[in-house]
């Protein structure tokens, strides 16, 4: 079920607004990225801007999973080039170096491809050009080419893809000493690095508005990239998460891919420290639909930690909307900890469903909990997150009074409508800037 958002009637002081034409891009995510695209567009449509969407598909992409078709005027699929595989030739050296030419020559070939996109789209009159930009996602590479105003929406870095591609595939990582040999083969990975990171900062930096979705996000695109950007606020649906009213049951929820930046393994770790008798059940829920969208060795890790901590694990895969909204309801706490995570929208959807968040005191899930009101925010540490979670459970009441201020906090702050009014406000700044621009001195 959706919230339905009706346009509201201009006051006599306040002229029409402008309604816009955009063309939106992006590459038909599964996870966060999608869910911002089809809230984003499905409100800027009722609102009565025309959206016209292009598709970059990328190896992660769904078509099925929040399709926009309803709410744009036209949806184009661009025909990509693959992206360059993972080679894993033997000796590693050959691999590698392998790896580096695969990848300029893609990025060679794929700038054709997005300037032939671009002339579609300067050919059209928008009145701007929506970008999503995160890791797996190659679309501001058509920035170059666009000769109307554009909008990045940068969920996270590009860049942070491929240094964690390279130290999770590091040679050497198991042996203590580095020889010749290995750092021949580290050069051949640190150029491939250098060639993407320089093209995206490089891309990025070309935007003419450029939206974080959070104050965490905003300060690693400065660090990272030298460019200055705007905070916007992901929201949530407060009629998909807030309806059900499930007793709560002696279990805590964890959320997210099966990998290791996700942290399940922590809080099994955590509920490992509580008494048995008062041990919650824990419940993992990812939206895994892909097989190899799963560290395998890392979930049998997982299973195997819980059996041999005496934890009850049970894991649900692509658990349906309602399913989740149903699983927070339920649930004592969400326990967040991944690692330095760039928003997470599992925390504003818990709170929207009156669950209170335990979670890590990093990254941008401080800017969504409020400690000691909506959650509780600790230190990484296992005995910490073990303690709040028994908190919760022998006091009813505290978290009673949490779950009711989670809802209100969530309806007064993180609705999809005040994050599509933070975007047309930020937009309509640029697109006056750039229609009214300020005399020289």
């Amino acid at each position: 079920m959706h919230e339905t958002i009706q346009e509201a009637s201009p006051s006599p002081k306040e002229p029409m607004r402008k309604k816009w034409q955009i063309a939106w891009v992006h590459n038909g995510d599964i996870g966060g990225s999608k869910r911002f695209a089809f809230e984003m567009v499905r409100n800027l449509s009722a609102r009565g801007h025309v959206i016209d969407e292009f598709i970059f598909p990328g190896s992660l992409s769904n078509r099925d999973y929040l399709s926009l078709k309803p709410y744009v005027r036209n949806s184009s699929e661009v025909i990509m080039l693959k992206p360059y595989p993972l080679w894993r030739l033997r000796p590693h050296l050959l691999g590698r170096y392998a790896q580096l030419g695969a990848t300029l020559w893609t990025m060679r070939k794929v700038k054709q491809q997005f300037e032939r996109l671009a002339n579609v789209i300067n050919a059209t009159e928008y009145d701007f050009v929506h970008i999503d930009q995160w890791p797996a996602c190659r679309t501001i590479g058509i920035l170059p080419y666009l000769r109307r105003p554009s909008v990045v929406y940068s969920h996270e870095p590009s860049a942070v893809r491929y240094e964690e591609s390279l130290h999770s595939t590091s040679l050497g990582q198991n042996s203590a000493r580095k020889g010749f040999y290995t750092s021949l083969c580290d050069v051949a990975s640190k150029l491939s690095t250098h060639a993407l990171n320089k093209r995206d900062i490089i891309h990025t930096k070309l935007a003419h508005l450029i939206l974080a979705n959070s104050y965490y996000s905003k300060e690693i695109l400065f660090q990272r990239y030298g460019c200055h950007s705007k905070v916007c606020y992901p929201g949530v649906d407060c009629l998909a998460f807030g309806l059900a009213t499930l007793p709560v049951e002696p279990m805590v929820l964890s959320s997210g891919r099966i990998i290791r930046l996700k942290q399940h393994h922590l809080v099994i770790e955590a509920v490992a420290r509580i008494e048995r008798t008062q041990r919650p059940h824990v419940v993992i829920a990812t939206p895994e639909h892909i097989e190899r969208l799963e560290d395998p060795c890392y979930s049998e890790e997982l299973v195997r930690m819980a059996k041999d901590r005496d934890v009850d694990l049970t894991v649900r895969y692509r658990p349906s909307q309602l399913e989740l909204a149903g699983l927070y309801s339920q649930t004592l706490a969400l326990v967040l900890v991944p690692i330095m995570e760039p928003f997470g929208l599992v925390a504003i959807e818990a709170m929207a469903s009156g669950t209170p968040v335990i979670g890590i005191k990093e990254a941008a899930i401080r800017e969504s909990v409020i400690d000691g009101v909506t959650g509780i925010l600790v230190d990484r540490d296992a005995d910490q997150i073990a303690a709040a979670i028994i908190q919760l459970q022998q006091h009813k009441e505290m978290r009673a009074e949490m779950s009711r201020q989670a809802i209100e906090h969530v309806r007064a702050h993180w609705t999809w409508e005040c994050t599509v009014k933070r975007y047309e406000e930020e937009v309509r700044k640029v697109l006056n800037t750039r229609a009214h621009p300020t005399p020289a001195a």
